[in-house]
């Protein structure tokens, strides 16, 4: 009876001595052989647990108001917190991102959709412009930089003459034509697109000389280059024609001037 009292007691100290092993002090940053030896007392999921801990305590790393850890418990609850920490940080970085992509994705649709939408109206505008000129030949004949005068017979400026020779080539008389005329040098340079607007009656499908008048504007650096240039050149785009009948072919009507499509034969 007397030694299993004694060996109770033994015991009892062993147990005491051998403590918590979540109450162990320590003293951050731990060695890595400090922190393997503490770690092997503990369950497998807070091993780890700790032992993360102990890798970004020797480097230093901490977040935003991280408490102070005297014991081991303090490390695996401090440990805790950072990966949550973590994990709502890359779940909040994850949803900023999936939003920029989506605002992203929506952007570049809609430029899509503005290309597209550009195309198309491209598109119809040429359509426009061919029918037009199936119409209405047009011939560019001379140009010339003529002196102006005001009431007084003193010269105030200068003024362009382009002479352009139109040919409708309809059975219907045309009263109107617009669209543009861009201007290019010897070179085949642009020197800008001035709009074109015409009323003047043509019919009999003969070929009329009508001039066209656009002031000299010498603060106009294209201007100045037609003045210096040798020789110009004229192209045009028209965007409407009208008929006497009142009819006429722009943007609203184009359709209806479409050229019907070859049925095909068996």
């Amino acid at each position: 009876m007397k030694k299993q009292i004694v060996f109770i007691a033994v015991f009892c100290i062993i147990l005491s001595a051998c403590g918590d092993p979540y109450q162990q002090k320590i003293t951050p940053p731990l060695t890595p052989a400090q922190a393997e030896k503490l770690a092997t007392k503990l369950p497998e999921a807070d091993k780890d647990i700790f032992l993360r801990w102990a890798k970004r305590s020797a480097t230093g790393e901490k977040y935003g108001g991280e408490g102070s850890v005297s014991v081991v418990k303090d490390a695996i609850v401090t440990q805790q917190i950072f990966e949550a920490r973590q994990a709502d940080a890359y779940e909040q970085e994850k949803s900023e991102r999936s939003k920029a992509e989506k605002i992203a994705k929506e952007e570049q649709a809609n430029l899509e959709l503005q290309r597209q939408q550009l195309v198309s109206r491209a598109e119809h505008r040429r359509k426009v412009h061919e029918r037009i000129v199936e119409a209405i030949d047009g011939k560019f004949l001379s140009y010339s930089l003529k002196p102006q005068f005001d009431h007084y017979n003193r010269p105030i400026g200068n003024y362009w003459v382009f002479v352009i020779e139109f040919k409708n080539k309809t059975n219907k008389e045309i009263i109107g034509l617009a669209g543009y005329v861009t201007i290019e040098d010897a070179f085949g340079v642009n020197l800008g697109s001035y709009p074109l607007r015409l009323e003047t009656s043509l019919k009999d499908q003969k070929p009329q000389e009508t001039p066209l008048i656009m002031d000299f504007n010498r603060n106009d650096k294209f201007h100045l280059a037609m003045r210096e240039s040798q020789r110009l050149t004229i192209r045009w785009f028209f965007e409407s024609l009208v008929f006497r009948d009142g009819t006429r072919i722009d943007d609203s009507t184009i359709e209806q001037w479409s050229v019907p499509a070859k049925s095909k034969t068996s």
